[in-house]
C-alpha cells in the first residue's frame, strides 16, 4: 500500500476531524473527475438546484444522481482516491456513497454568497466514525476562497440542518426538535477554533461529515469555483460480501444504498450506524434523498 498520508494527517482527521493532502491527485487522475464532473452538470438529477436564488453569483449544486453510477464509475476504478480513504480508515475496504458537485461564480458587481454554516451528517441516514468528505476543486482557490471548518466539531453537538435561507442561516430544515438550532457560528466566531485551507487542484481536503463547515464567499467577481465532493464510509462489518453485488466494493453504491434502507438503526461494527431520523415530507431535501437513502417519513 503506498503511503498517501502521514500518521499526524490521520490523526488529525480523527481529532480535528478534517486534514488536507497535498497533491494528491495526478493530472490524468483530475481528468478523470473532471468528465464525471462535467457529466453531472449535463446531466441534472433529482437533487440539483441554485442555492439561494436572487443573490449575487451563481451557486449550483447536484448530488446523488441515480443515473451517475456509470459515469463515475471511472473515479472509483481510475484514480487513487478509494485507495487513499482505505489509507485513512486503516481498511482495505470502503464503499463508496454518493457524488455531489458545485458549481460557484460570482456575480456581476458583488462576489457570490457563503454558504451557512451547517454539518452534512444532519442532511444523511448514517453516522459512525468511518466516513469522511472528499473534496476536490479543479482551480486553485485561497484560504479565503475555501471551506472554513470548527475544529473537533464531529464529535460535538448534531444540530438541525440549515434551511440555507438567506434572511438567516440558522432557521432549521426539520424543526422537530429532535435535533438543536444551529448556532449563529458568524456572529460569534471569536469563540470557535475554525480552520481553513488554501487548495490546488490535485489537493484533497477530508473531513467528517459531522463538521461544522462553510464554503467562503468568492471574493473575485467572475471567478468560477468548481467542486466534486464523494462520501465514502468504511465498509460494513457484517455486511454482504462483495461477490453478491458483483463489481468493486466502492462500485455497488446502488446496492449499498438498498442495503441501508433495510439497515435503519443497526450498528454494523465501530464504523457506522444508520441513523432512523426521520425527514419531514415538507422539506426540500426529502424529495430527492428519501428514494436514495431510505429516510422514513
Amino acid at each position: 500500500m503506498n503511503a498517501w498520508l502521514s500518521q499526524t494527517q490521520r490523526d488529525e482527521f480523527r481529532h480535528r476531524g478534517v486534514t488536507c493532502l497535498r497533491g494528491a491527485l495526478e493530472s490524468d487522475e483530475m481528468t478523470v473527475l473532471r468528465a464525471a464532473f462535467d457529466w453531472t452538470l449535463a446531466n441534472p438529477g433529482r437533487g440539483a438546484s441554485r442555492v439561494a436564488p436572487g443573490m449575487p453569483g451563481t451557486l449550483y449544486g447536484d448530488l446523488a444522481n441515480s443515473e451517475s453510477f456509470g459515469a463515475y464509475r471511472n473515479v472509483n476504478t481510475k484514480t487513487s482516491l478509494p485507495s487513499i480513504i482505505a489509507e485513512l480508515f486503516s481498511t482495505p475496504d470502503v464503499w463508496y456513497m454518493y457524488e455531489q458537485v458545485f458549481l460557484k461564480t460570482g456575480g456581476d458587481d458583488a462576489p457570490a454568497r457563503r454558504t451557512p454554516w451547517h454539518q452534512d451528517e444532519s442532511y444523511l441516514p448514517v453516522t459512525g466514525e468511518d466516513l469522511a468528505v472528499a473534496w476536490i476543486s479543479f482551480g486553485p482557490l485561497s484560504a479565503v476562497e475555501s471551506l472554513e471548518f470548527v475544529v473537533g466539531s464531529h464529535r460535538g453537538t448534531l444540530y438541525d440542518g440549515s434551511r440555507f435561507d438567506p434572511s438567516d442561516d440558522t432557521i432549521p430544515l426539520y424543526g422537530t426538535g429532535e435535533l438543536p438550532r444551529l448556532p449563529d457560528i458568524e456572529a460569534n466566531r471569536a469563540d470557535y477554533d475554525i480552520c481553513s485551507f488554501s487548495v490546488d487542484p490535485g489537493d484533497i481536503v477530508f473531513f467528517h461529515p459531522a463538521m461544522l463547515h462553510r464554503w467562503c464567499a468568492s471574493t473575485a467577481v467572475v471567478k468560477s469555483l468548481d467542486v466534486v465532493t464523494s462520501l465514502f464510509r468504511r465498509r460494513l462489518d457484517g455486511g454482504a460480501p462483495a461477490e453478491r453485488h458483483g463489481g468493486d466494493l466502492v462500485s455497488h453504491t446502488r446496492d449499498n444504498r438498498i442495503h441501508a434502507s433495510h439497515a435503519a438503526g443497526q450498528t454494523f461494527g465501530r464504523g457506522c450506524t444508520f441513523s432512523r431520523r426521520r425527514v419531514p415530507a415538507g422539506c426540500d431535501v426529502a424529495a430527492s434523498l428519501s428514494a436514495l437513502f431510505g429516510w422514513r417519513r
